[in-house]
C-alpha cells in the first residue's frame, strides 16, 4: 500500500486507507502514512502499518486471541482458528467484536 518509486505501478496505492487479505494463504501487507485498517485472512500474516494510527480488525472477541508483545511488533492467535496468526509491526489498535486493545497497553 505504499508507492515504491522503483514500481510506477504502486503510485495509487499511498492513497489506499483499508485493505482486506482474501483466502487462505499465508500473507502479508504493507500500509502507507495514511491511517489504515487492515483485514487479515484465515492465513498467518505479517501486517505493516508503517505510519499513521493503524488498525488490525479480528473477527472474534477478544478473549478468543493470544496476544503476545515480541521485539518486533505483536503476534495474536486466533484460538478459533478463523484469523490464524498474525504477526502486526507499527499497528496503534487491535480491533476485536468486543473491544479495541491499544497495543502501547500491553505488557
Amino acid at each position: 500500500m505504499y508507492a515504491d518509486k522503483a514500481e510506477p505501478y504502486t503510485y495509487k496505492s499511498q492513497y489506499i486507507q483499508n485493505a482486506r487479505l482474501t483466502g487462505k494463504n499465508d500473507s502479508g501487507i504493507v500500509g502507507n502514512d495514511s491511517d489504515n485498517v487492515f483485514v487479515g485472512n484465515s492465513g498467518d500474516n505479517v501486517i505493516d502499518g508503517r505510519k499513521g494510527n493503524d488498525v488490525l480488525q479480528f473477527s472474534g472477541a477478544s478473549s478468543e486471541y493470544a496476544i503476545s508483545k515480541t521485539a518486533n511488533g505483536v503476534t495474536v492467535k486466533d484460538n478459533q482458528n478463523r484469523d490464524g496468526q498474525d504477526t502486526a509491526v507499527d499497528i496503534e489498535i487491535l480491533r476485536f467484536t468486543d473491544k479495541d486493545v491499544a497495543v502501547s497497553t500491553l505488557g
